[in-house]
């Protein structure tokens, strides 16, 4: 069964974070952690103490748990109350449910495959 919920990323040694929400905790960090070992996160503030202190200076934390439909609830009054330094966005988002142009899903293809330097092969 998949959790969802509120999480963070603590640097333990100053003691800033970043707070985020998913639906899935143990899928959202994955993804962190290969963004943020390949130097790639969206969160340049973040990527930036990762490099500069290291993979072990930081511990990923469940804040708690709770339905999908009130993550953005409780991660907003989490940022509202914590102010987390590495958060680049004041407001928390989420982007279930938007549904983007073919354009807007071409665009946001021909980044990833540059940023993230993994074209797809035919096949795929």
């Amino acid at each position: 069964m998949t959790k969802s919920g509120i999480y963070q990323f603590l640097n333990l040694v100053n003691g800033h974070r970043y707070i985020g929400s998913a639906v899935s905790l143990t899928g959202r960090r994955g993804q962190h952690l290969r963004d943020l070992r390949r130097g790639i996160h969206h969160s340049r503030h973040l990527q930036n103490a990762w490099s500069k202190y290291g993979e072990a200076a930081f511990e990923f934390r469940v804040i708690g748990t709770c339905q999908p439909q009130n993550l953005i609830r409780m991660e907003q009054h989490l940022i509202e109350d914590l102010r987390p330094e590495y958060n680049i966005h004041p407001m928390a988002r989420w982007p279930l449910g938007v549904v983007r142009s073919p354009e807007t899903r071409a665009k946001m293809s021909a980044w990833q495959k540059g940023a993230k330097g993994r074209p797809h092969s035919p096949e795929a």
